[in-house]
């Protein structure tokens, strides 16, 4: 496992010369990360792909994470279809839905919209 190692803003400012251990800080942190070593960021990769689904989808255990990422495509056939979302810090009590996207019949069968939706959660961001 990779050893992961902050790298200090003097490391990298414009004056500061490269060094070996800055370097190899640069080219063995991403692969710490990944692998979770002690002091890295943590970094998850798929949690889950669905397919069909009209349900509730819940994400937990995301305490330690600064953010989440979803990426997909919504379909409409003969109803509207909207993506909602609503935060939770206990997992039983959410905030206010809110509609982030909504795609509505238009008399076409493959209505589609695909999404990249970014959330920061990052404390004061």
């Amino acid at each position: 496992m990779a050893t992961y190692r902050d790298i200090a803003d003097s490391e990298v400012d414009q004056d500061s010369p490269g060094t070996v251990s800055l370097f190899s800080a640069l080219a063995r942190n991403p692969q710490a990360a990944f692998e979770g070593a002690a002091g890295a960021p943590r970094l998850a990769r798929n949690v889950t792909a669905l397919s069909g689904q009209s349900a509730n989808l819940d994400f937990s255990g995301l305490d330690d994470f600064a953010g989440v990422i979803i990426h997909g495509a919504l379909f409409s056939g003969a109803d509207t279809k909207r993506l909602d979302i609503a935060f939770s810090d206990d997992g039983v009590t959410f905030g206010t839905t809110q509609t982030l996207f909504s795609l509505s019949d238009q008399g076409y069968n493959d209505n589609q919209v695909q999404f990249h939706v970014v959330i920061d959660t990052a404390p004061g961001a």
